[in-house]
């Protein structure tokens, strides 16, 4: 299940003392406004975001030019209407 691959990644990354920020479904509106603005300020280099949070809530995820930053869905969209919004990833 994708939840799984989402808290299993998120481990890791905090295992390996990543630089990542996550958007998950639980997550609270703050610590979402909070990661995105992280994220797009460059403050953290990965954007962990699961895909069921955008499936319910379509936040609009910005990416600066830095090229070092890198967005990352846990299993991409289900519903293929949904695959044009994810090309960010």
């Amino acid at each position: 299940s994708s939840y799984f691959e989402y808290i299993r990644l998120s481990s890791f990354l905090k295992s390996q003392d990543a630089s990542f920020c996550r958007i998950g479904e639980a997550t609270s509106q703050q610590d979402i406004s909070r990661a995105r603005l992280w994220f797009f300020e460059g403050q953290k280099k990965i954007l962990l975001y699961s895909e069921r949070s955008h499936f319910f809530h379509r936040y609009k995820v910005v990416t600066s030019e830095r090229p070092s930053l890198l967005v990352m869905m846990c299993a991409l969209a289900a519903v293929h209407e949904h695959a044009p919004e994810c090309s960010f990833v």
